[in-house]
C-alpha cells in the first residue's frame, strides 16, 4: 500500500464502524487487551483494520 490508500482505507473504515457500531465493538472485542475507554470504539476498529492490512502486507512477512 501507498499512503493515499491507508489514508482511504482508514477514512473509508472510519464511516463503516461509525454506522455500525456493533461490528466495532465485536472486531475490538477480541485480542489479549481491552480497548481504551477514551477512544470511540469505530476509531479503535478503523485504525485496528488499517493495522492488519499493513501486516498482511507481503513485506512484512517473512519469506524463505
Amino acid at each position: 500500500f501507498e499512503r493515499n490508500a491507508l489514508t482511504k482505507l482508514l477514512d473509508e473504515d472510519r464511516k463503516q464502524f461509525q454506522t455500525g457500531e456493533d461490528s466495532a465493538r465485536k472486531l475490538i472485542g477480541t485480542g489479549l487487551s481491552s480497548p481504551p475507554d477514551d477512544v470511540a470504539p469505530a476509531e479503535v476498529a478503523a485504525w485496528t483494520a488499517v493495522a492488519r492490512a499493513i501486516l498482511n502486507l507481503s513485506e512484512t512477512n517473512t519469506r524463505n
